[in-house]
């Protein structure tokens, strides 16, 4: 169910061989060698989906939440684009999977992003997205989202608890109402100050004006 610290299967991403060539960690034995072409390729439906156990679609997202509820686990769910991961993201989470025993990110697809942020965003696709969050020991399951907010996900989803971050008030969270009407919890949680994709992105774009 690529519960957190098991490795998930490789499906291709990974491959063994000897250090022997240029790039190489300089020592013999042998090692897993980062596929790197085959990371801006792999979709979360496809063959080379490094985390089969962890990026799910809409449907094997809802057959694992099943689960959880015949074993009385609690699930919670939190969203967004995570656009450009830094460390507030990680804290954020690591605080979100502590409020139950298994955590959901929702990820906006690429169209939504772009409505939501601007023609210049994602910078990330979708799948390179899911693929990082997946990497994390506190996410257990990815799944993405077409719409500009992920309420028909929440209510197909029934967490028992909701996780948002920064200086949202109940009434402004996707979802929320749902939860609540079903008994469930809303959380706000708040975000490392000076971490974030926005001043991020804008300190690409200084730096790219600057050289240009």
């Amino acid at each position: 169910m690529g519960h957190p610290g098991t490795r998930p299967q490789s499906h291709g991403l990974y491959s063994s061989g000897r250090s022997d060539s240029k790039g190489s960690r300089g020592h013999e034995g042998t090692h897993d060698r980062l596929n790197t072409a085959k990371i801006w390729q792999f979709s979360p439906l496809g063959m080379n989906n490094p985390f089969p156990n962890r990026i799910v679609t809409e449907e094997e997202l809802l057959q694992h939440v099943q689960d959880c509820n015949d074993r009385n686990k609690t699930v919670v769910i939190t969203n967004g684009c995570f656009d450009l991961l830094h460390p507030g993201h990680i804290a954020y989470l690591e605080q979100a999977r502590a409020l139950g025993d298994r955590l959901i990110v929702a990820v906006n697809d690429d169209d939504s992003v772009t409505r939501l942020k601007g023609k210049n965003r994602p910078i990330n696709s979708v799948y390179n997205r899911m693929a990082v969050l997946a990497g994390l020991r506190s996410v257990d399951w990815v799944v993405s989202f077409s719409e500009d907010t992920p309420a028909r996900l929440i209510g197909a989803v029934k967490p028992q608890v909701l996780v948002k971050g920064g200086d949202y008030t109940v009434d402004q969270i996707a979802g929320a109402d749902f939860v609540i009407k079903e008994g469930g919890s809303v959380k706000i949680l708040d975000f490392i100050e000076g971490c974030s994709t926005s001043s991020i992105f804008k300190t690409i774009q200084a730096n790219q004006i600057t050289k240009g």
